[in-house]
């Protein structure tokens, strides 16, 4: 996660170990437990288990799964934001155009926000992105969101951060990353944020 400036500073006795244990328990990622099944997944988002075939359904189909994670968890959808899906397909460009995952290609994520106009106007704000690319069964939505809500690395909290409320979706049909192999291929991009 890349968080913007923080205007309000918070201040008194005992505010930096409140502030420490604030940060550690929003961090920390919810139980895996409360991850919807697949069933649960499936009757939200059809298909969501197949590979797809056009930029507009794989992006609805990302999003669908996002949202049913998000509201299983009890945390809002997140509204789709234009902006943010720039910076999204973008990302999923340059990943297939140097054909690797890195969050860093391109810039850090910050200064790809602030590229973008998602800022403006913006005193706070905070933004978090997930990558994947995969083949065959691993290049479904079903299985990239499954491997995002398992993550250590803080995809999961992209996917399910409680201040996000804007996301952008992309998606490719080409696979990044060097995924070697025959089967069709396919890569994703999740960028969320809030402001104020």
């Amino acid at each position: 996660m890349v968080t913007g400036p923080k205007r309000r500073p918070v201040g008194g006795r005992g505010a930096s170990a409140a502030l420490a244990v604030a940060a550690l328990l929003a961090l920390a990622p919810a139980s895996a437990a409360a991850d919807p099944t697949t069933a649960q997944f499936l009757a939200a988002c059809p298909k969501a288990d197949q590979l797809q075939r056009s930029t507009g359904d794989a992006e609805r189909m990302l999003r669908c799964l996002v949202d049913t994670a998000r509201r299983d968890a009890g945390v809002r959808m997140l509204r789709r934001n234009v902006k943010l899906d720039r910076v999204a397909a973008r990302q999923v460009s340059r990943s297939i155009a140097e054909n690797r995952l890195d969050h860093q290609a391109g810039g850090s994520l910050q200064a790809r926000v602030r590229r973008s106009g998602y800022l403006r106007g913006a005193g706070r704000w905070d933004a978090g992105e997930a990558l994947a690319a995969g083949r065959g069964s691993f290049a479904t939505p079903l299985a990239t969101v499954r491997r995002w809500l398992a993550s250590h690395a803080g995809h999961r909290q992209v996917v399910l951060g409680a201040r996000s409320r804007d996301g952008g979706f992309a998606w490719s049909g080409r696979g990044a990353a060097g995924v070697g192999g025959s089967s069709p291929g396919a890569t994703w991009a999740l960028v969320t944020g809030w402001r104020r």
